[in-house]
């Protein structure tokens, strides 16, 4: 018999209610695994996600093709890099030089930036943000999100404030087609306020670790980025 430990889920008796979260303060997020959500550029073997799907990285679960998420952290100050089997190879926090002393190239300056979004999925009972690390042909799409995220904060709300609707549109550059995530302001504002601000505290100063990539088209342009960063 496997000695596997199998998780259940399982209805919580009413009087842990009283008792809900003790303990979280002894839980450290260096030590937790960071799940990132990606999106599919084709069907996965052996799975159930889809071409276009949203998908756990980790569980190598499909979420759908839509996900209500709620922004706690951003880092617009990433740059990582690849090899051709898509292994990271480098990573960068200023620009300038990669991990290994050596320094970036003008084209790697704009082709190996991503932009990060830690969130937190609705309907997730963990407590723990996934992040959304958003290159290439999504890039654009990243910039406008922290755009209206920075609008939101200059008008007095946390970043957390309000919710957002992702989804996936398909890009095709020559005979290949790609995922692309759109993004949509959800109406009102996040109800968990409390919630997200724990999270936000335990994840400060954290930079998520992506060791592995999947193919995605170059922009051709260097994407302009000015006066946009948000965290």
């Amino acid at each position: 018999m496997s000695k596997e430990i199998v998780k259940k889920q399982e209805s919580l008796p009413a009087e842990f209610a009283q008792y809900a979260g003790q303990g979280q303060e002894d839980i450290t997020a260096d030590v937790i695994d960071k799940s990132f959500i990606k999106m599919a550029h084709s069907d996965v073997k052996d799975t159930d996600i889809k071409f276009g799907d949203f998908y756990d990285d980790t569980a190598k679960k499909s979420l759908g093709k839509k996900i209500i998420v709620t922004v706690v952290k951003t880092d617009a100050k990433i740059w990582r890099k690849f090899n051709d089997d898509f292994a990271l190879v480098g990573t960068s926090t200023d620009g300038i030089t990669w991990d290994s002393d050596d320094l970036l190239t003008e084209d790697e300056k704009w082709q190996c930036r991503f932009l990060d979004f830690w969130v937190l999925l609705d309907g997730d009972k963990s407590g723990f943000p996934y992040v959304i690390s958003l290159h290439s042909t999504s890039f654009k799409k990243g910039k406008k999100w922290m755009s209206q995220l920075a609008k939101n904060i200059g008008s007095g709300e946390p970043i957390f404030g309000r919710n957002f609707e992702l989804t996936t549109s398909s890009s095709a550059k020559g005979n290949k087609e790609y995922s692309v995530i759109e993004v949509a302001l959800c109406s009102g504002f996040n109800k968990n306020l409390a919630e997200a601000a724990k999270v936000r505290e335990m994840i400060k100063g954290l930079t998520a670790v992506m060791n592995q990539t999947e193919a995605e088209p170059e922009e051709v342009m260097e994407p302009s980025f000015v006066g946009e960063d948000v965290d």
